[in-house]
């Protein structure tokens, strides 16, 4: 061999060497560290590499629970085995495959039709601006309906404008009640509905915090409220044992307020440990004879979604700025009782009453809903790792136990959240 073919074989074995140490032959998924048992959680991948540009085979098909029909009976939910894997219709979504979700209160609700016109409305909306088209006004329900929120799992195939994220990424987050959800081996999302996920926990842990953690933030952001001007303040955490409750405990606590919560008897021990400062059971004589004979709060957080918000404005301090947020507002029980005009309207009167009133006392008065925040995911997973905010978790069903596991989340003694995993 002359000296160029010498020189020419030389540039090619430096190239392929390069080339393997960029692209290995058996690359190493982006595996979060998890501090529990990896056993636990599957296996983040089903394609074939993680890096931009890898190949990936996608599913002939996937298992997913429909609801076919409204109904409060957990029996009408169908395991399918043949669902079609969602498609990635907008060029910013990516593919989720879950290895988490868990049950938020909201799922049971929309299982018997709550909100099912406005949320409608919403969902035409949204693809309306997203078509650039004008919106459709039908608001029947489309069947059949996945439920569930929250979800942790791996990016599997990302569309052409996804910056945030790559294959392979673990991630979190959750989806709105408008939306398909989490119930599903796979789910489609925006790349802004995710984060990645705390790296020292692992799938069905984080899976218990996204849909909790941003409510929690749509409502502290809806009053002002912020670790800035919470230190020495009296604050009551209405139903402090739930998923947006006994978060909020931990953070009011971080941020040296006093709090005060309400739960059942069982509860008393977990909340305390959480940082609650006075608690209170609720099934214990008149808790708001309790209430008002204790010093007035400078903020309240009613958190107890789908039940009737009793808790009055004269528990807050008065001509002091006291804030009050409730996450049970009226607007989809309305809409649900007297239809979507009606609804509206009614809910607004109540709104500006709740606001006049609080206003001739100097007081804030809000409502919140779930909003998605990548932002409040990112904090929250930074408080996680290091560990500055824990999960409760009640129980962990399988993905074929979903019927089992919504019948024991309606029962009052759970503590804590109930996760579903794939295997």
């Amino acid at each position: 061999m002359n000296g160029r073919g010498i020189l020419r074989r030389a540039i090619a074995e430096r190239v392929a060497a390069n080339v393997r140490t960029i692209y290995p032959r058996n690359p190493s998924p982006h595996l979060s560290t998890s501090a529990v048992d990896p056993s636990r959680d599957p296996a983040p991948l089903t394609g074939e590499g993680d890096r931009p540009g890898g190949r990936w085979t996608r599913p002939a098909a996937m298992r997913c629970w429909n609801l076919h029909e409204f109904s409060s009976d957990v029996e009408e939910l169908r395991l399918v085995e043949n669902a079609c894997v969602p498609p990635l219709v907008k060029p910013t979504q990516v593919l989720i495959q879950v290895a988490a979700s868990s049950i938020n209160p909201i799922d049971i609700s929309l299982m018997g039709g709550y909100g099912s016109e406005l949320l409608k409305l919403f969902k035409n909306v949204q693809e309306g601006m997203d078509s650039f088209q004008l919106p459709s006004f039908n608001t029947n329900p489309t069947f059949p309906i996945i439920l569930g929120r929250d979800f942790s799992g791996s990016v599997v195939d990302v569309g052409a404008n996804v910056t945030s994220c790559r294959r392979g990424d673990q991630v979190w987050g959750s989806v709105g009640p408008e939306q398909s959800g989490s119930f599903a081996e796979y789910l489609a999302v925006d790349e802004t509905l995710i984060s990645r996920k705390p790296r020292n926990i692992g799938h069905r842990e984080s899976a218990a915090f996204p849909y909790a953690a941003q409510t929690l933030m749509s409502a502290l952001n809806a009053v002002c409220v912020s670790p800035d001007n919470c230190v020495g303040k009296r604050v009551l955490v209405q139903g402090g044992s739930g998923g947006v409750g006994s978060l909020a405990i931990q953070l009011f606590s971080r941020w040296r307020s006093h709090v005060t919560t309400t739960c059942s008897v069982r509860s008393v021990g977990l909340v305390s440990s959480l940082g609650a400062d006075e608690v209170y059971d609720y099934k214990q004589g008149d808790i708001m004879d309790q209430l008002h004979s204790r010093e007035r709060f400078d903020i309240i957080l009613h958190s107890m979604f789908g039940e009737d918000n009793k808790l009055p404005l004269d528990l807050l301090k008065s001509n002091s700025g006291a804030r009050y947020v409730t996450l049970a507002p009226p607007l989809l029980r309305e809409t649900d009782r007297r239809g979507l005009a009606a609804g509206v309207a009614q809910s607004g009167v109540t709104f500006l009453q709740k606001t006049f009133q609080a206003v001739l006392e100097q007081k804030l008065y809000s409502w919140a809903f779930f909003r998605p925040n990548k932002a409040a995911l990112s904090e929250m997973s930074t408080l996680i790792e290091d560990g500055n905010l824990r999960s409760v978790i009640d129980s962990v069903y399988q993905f074929e136990q979903l019927p089992e596991a919504l019948r024991h989340f309606r029962d009052d003694s759970k503590q804590g959240k109930v996760i579903i995993g794939m295997s």
